[in-house]
């Protein structure tokens, strides 16, 4: 276990949890920062609440007795495409997080469509607009000699951009 962090993202969807870090988070994510100030309030309400009934607050303590906070993102990484099957992926959000820690993400070698998904429920807009751009160099290849032959659904792409 890394001793470091001091936040836990929780997706029951994904069925994983990722260690990180708040301040990073909090600075890189307006809707994390969102997500993480509600999550503290409700703590600390809850916990002078328990406190004033007598029973130690439940907090998750780490090694160095500073409290990890567990954040649930289900609700941030549901897929946009509907007529896409496949379910983002651990790999999709780990990549999602390489870039909010590095400014940098390995969208060619994921699913673009899923970190696009990613990014917009996020609000990581030049993450949008990078997946959008990977997108739109795919769709080009792909439909280089024909747009009936290609093997991508441009309109279904067109309308997860829509909806982005």
């Amino acid at each position: 276990q890394n001793k470091y962090h001091d936040i836990i993202l929780k997706s029951e969807t994904l069925n994983t949890t990722v260690n990180c870090h708040k301040s990073l988070l909090s600075s890189r994510c307006s809707v994390l920062q969102t997500k993480i100030d509600e999550n503290s309030k409700n703590n600390n309400s809850s916990s002078s609440s328990s406190t004033n009934n007598g029973a130690a607050p439940s907090s998750n303590v780490d090694e160095n007795d500073e409290e990890v906070i567990a954040l649930n993102i289900d609700d941030l990484v549901k897929n946009n495409d509907e007529k896409d099957e496949e379910e983002i992926s651990r790999k999709d959000l780990l990549a999602f997080l390489e870039y909010l820690y590095t400014d940098h993400s390995p969208i060619l070698e994921n699913n673009p469509t899923h970190i696009l998904s990613l990014a917009s429920n996020f609000e990581i807009n030049r993450l949008v607009n990078l997946c959008e751009l990977y997108i739109s160099k795919m769709v080009e290849k792909k439909t280089f000699k024909s747009i009936e032959h290609s093997d991508i659904d441009i309109c279904n792409l067109l309308k997860l951009a829509q909806n982005t």
